[in-house]
């Protein structure tokens, strides 16, 4: 593999990157809306029953069915995310690792360096990238596993907003029912409009409650998630490859510079030290890091003469905190 053919899996690897994230809310969005239809099942109850408002009893059956649909929200982010973040860094561990084994199969060194050794160590990263998202304490002080509770706990608070601007309205339980599937499905502008333009006294106050949508917030967690853990892959990457320079690239993501974030400075003041390299730098962000490699000629010529026996410090390095690790 050429430096260039490393580089164009990257660019491919990044272009993935959007899909994974659209596969991974498909199916939490799905999970949003399975929760809604059985919330609004149980508020269709008053009205089998042959009542025309919510009573203490169906209020409390509602209550259940969010708390229910709250811990599947969660536990489906406790599994989706740490699942889509390794998706994504097998691409660019696979990068990695063929290119170190191509080397080595030029350079005639396969007797001293294995491929199964080498697939280990970018596997490793893989393994602890996703600790590191579980793990995760962030600046606020909330960790990873405290944020996907709060997503589920907000969409009780949200649902239960949705059910009280619908008695608000004087809206009977079928419509309220209606107005819970609307909102999950297509937003609170949608919500809005089963209204009509005349709101009744308190519906405002509740309406004012409610987000735009009611999985932003897992939304928001998903790509940030994985685009923080590529980031701290491809810095672990970049440590164990040892045909990569010591620096990696800062990639802005597409129309980034017109944003108003820190991202396009970040960006030209590259490349950095591994060391060096600024943190995940705010929600939501897709900028990505490539490792800067050596050129092709010099690292294969570094490898002959290593495996004949010549001194290479980086090679000699590279092999003692990283390699021989793997087989000791």
């Amino acid at each position: 593999m050429t430096k260039a053919e490393y580089e164009l899996i990257y660019r491919q690897a990044r272009k993935a990157y959007p899909g994974l994230t659209r596969e991974a809310m498909t199916k939490i969005r799905q999970i949003y809306i399975d929760a809604a239809n059985l919330v609004a099942a149980e508020v269709r109850k008053a009205t089998l029953a042959g009542r025309s408002s919510l009573t203490i009893q169906s209020l409390e059956a509602i209550e259940s069915q969010l708390k229910i649909g709250a811990a599947n929200i969660s536990n489906a982010l406790n599994s989706i995310v740490p699942d889509t973040v390794g998706s994504a860094i097998v691409k660019t561990n696979n990068a990695n690792s063929k290119y170190i084994i191509d080397a080595v199969a030029v350079a005639g060194a396969s007797s001293k360096i294995k491929s199964v050794i080498v697939k280990e160590m970018f596997q490793g990263v893989n393994d602890d990238v996703i600790r590191s998202v579980v793990n995760r304490v962030y600046q606020d002080g909330y960790s990873f596993s405290s944020r996907v509770w709060r997503i589920g706990d907000q969409y009780q608070k949200t649902i239960k907003d949705v059910i009280s601007a619908g008695i608000a309205q004087g809206r009977d339980p079928i419509k309220i029912a209606k107005d819970i599937q609307k909102y999950v499905s297509d937003g609170k502008i949608a919500l809005a409009n089963r209204y009509g333009p005349n709101l009744e006294r308190g519906t405002k106050e509740f309406m004012k409650r409610i987000g735009n949508q009611v999985d932003w917030r897992a939304l928001r967690l998903v790509r940030s998630e994985l685009y923080a853990g590529l980031q701290d892959a491809a810095l672990q990457q970049a440590k164990i490859n040892p045909a990569c320079n010591g620096t990696v690239d800062w990639v802005l993501e597409q129309n980034r510079q017109h944003w108003s974030c820190s991202c396009a400075d970040i960006a030209s003041a590259g490349p950095y030290k591994i060391v060096d390299t600024p943190s995940y730098p705010h929600p939501n962000c897709r900028c990505s890091i490539s490792p800067v490699l050596i050129d092709n000629e010099q690292f294969n010529g570094d490898l002959k003469k290593w495996v004949n026996g010549e001194p290479v410090d980086y090679l000699d390095n590279w092999y003692g905190d990283h390699y021989a690790r793997m087989v000791a």
